[in-house]
């Protein structure tokens, strides 16, 4: 804003000193004009000499012509007009020197030249010549046009900025519900929109994250002490009743770590990711047989049907952790008896998972909260029950590959459709 300023000023200072300038030094066409003046009066007197007054007529029409800013005359030493008997005498009174300086009168310019033998005289009278100070003065009312002007632009300019400085401050110091909120349409609104949009992932992200930690305290919380519990009965009971309390509180504990390690990777640095082609069909039908033991344990079965073949791009363990989750969510907490269909689609540019079970699905409500670490629908549902990882895990690892998961009630049951960006041409379509 000082540099804008500065130039203002630089700008304004050369107009006013070179307005001086001109106001100090005469204008050299004034002396041009004088010997115009006087070149065009000896043609006048030859022509009037030799011709009469007919052919001074046409010579002063010809001048006229010549020089639309001049109205030439000819006249005796008393003032009478040679070509038209005119009395011209209220002119020669009004009349200049012919030594001009143009700048230096105001009004019309009446300028009579006298001949050498003062028989007689050339009156020209032209038009107003500009006044230097009026120059001036319109100089100076630029430079203030001007500077309001770039003043008001400048202002323009540094105020958005001044706000997003201290927007930037507020959020630096931990005030992540800072926003610049800026409803200009220019670049300057452009960033102001895309710093707000950035931190408010960034909030979200941070809230997250520290949900998760209270979280993961409140859940590590309970096994912790049930090991405390559990040691202290070694005084109590015998070691063949507390040793298989330990290993359950101790395989609990593991599985928890495991699991969040599993969502520290699906978020991990995504410059360290390595991708690869994957057959997700051929994934799912693999991932179906491995689980297919942990069905039948609970008297259900596990039906897979590709209808196309697609290839991903990305990575296969991500992908393995996303749709394995959401299988062995669907087997816990489906009815015996009742299958589990995994159903392979694809169509606009995606493939399409879908897991149903056929239990007694979620609330509505609840249905945007299951993919939330630690969520659990019926909170006084055993732990053996899981973590309330699972899902969470499944979504992040679908993010990272551009996709989305999403939850619906089938009535009877609970379908989940998890949705990833194709990244080459179908397969043998079924």
């Amino acid at each position: 804003m000082i540099k804008c300023a500065a130039a203002l000023g630089l700008s304004a200072g050369t107009l006013v000193i070179g307005s001086a300038y001109v106001k100090g030094h005469p204008d050299p066409r004034g002396q041009l004009l004088s010997q115009t003046l006087a070149f065009q009066f000896d043609l006048a007197r030859h022509t009037y000499e030799t011709g009469g007054a007919r052919a001074l007529r046409d010579y002063l029409d010809a001048v006229a012509r010549r020089y639309p800013n001049e109205d030439a005359i000819m006249t005796d030493a008393a003032g009478r007009d040679l070509s038209t008997g005119e009395d011209r005498s209220v002119l020669l009174a009004r009349a200049l020197p012919a030594t001009l300086i143009l700048h230096e009168n105001r009004g019309t310019y009446v300028v009579a030249i006298p001949s050498a033998d003062d028989r007689y005289r050339w009156i020209a009278v032209l038009e107003e010549a500009p006044d230097p100070w009026i120059f001036l003065a319109v100089n100076v009312a630029i430079v203030m046009i001007l500077v309001g002007f770039g003043y008001s632009l400048v202002k323009d300019i540094a105020s958005p900025i001044h706000a997003m400085h201290e927007t930037l401050d507020r959020f630096g110091q931990g005030d992540l519900s800072a926003r610049i909120a800026s409803r200009r349409r220019d670049e300057i609104g452009s960033l102001a929109r895309r710093f707000d949009v950035m931190a408010e992932r960034i909030e979200v992200l941070v809230t997250a994250e520290r949900r998760l930690l209270q979280d993961i305290a409140h859940e590590l919380r309970s096994p912790l002490a049930r090991l405390s519990m559990t040691v202290g009965m070694f005084d109590l009971e015998s070691p063949t009743i507390a040793i298989p309390r330990l290993r359950r509180e101790i395989t609990r504990l593991s599985g928890m770590v495991n699991t969040l390690l599993d969502m520290t990777r699906a978020e991990g640095d995504p410059s360290a990711r390595r991708f690869e082609n994957v057959a997700l069909a051929e994934l799912c039908e693999e991932i179906a047989d491995d689980c297919g033991v942990e069905a039948s344990a609970k008297q259900t079965r596990l039906n897979c049907t590709a209808r196309c073949r697609p290839i991903l791009q990305g990575d296969p363990e991500l992908v393995r952790r996303a749709v394995e989750n959401v299988i062995r969510n669907a087997i816990r907490y489906s009815p015996p008896g009742l299958p589990i269909d995994m159903t392979v689609e694809c169509g606009d540019g995606s493939a399409r998972v879908s897991v149903r079970d056929y239990g007694r699905g979620v609330p509505n409500d609840m249905l945007s909260r299951i993919f939330q670490p630690f969520f659990r629908v019926d909170e006084s549902r055993s732990h053996q029950d899981g973590t309330g990882l699972g899902l969470a895990i499944a979504q992040r690892a679908v993010r990272v590959h551009g996709g989305r998961i999403d939850a619906r009630n089938a009535e009877p049951g609970l379908v989940v459709v998890i949705e990833l960006p194709l990244s080459a041409d179908l397969g043998d379509k079924k």
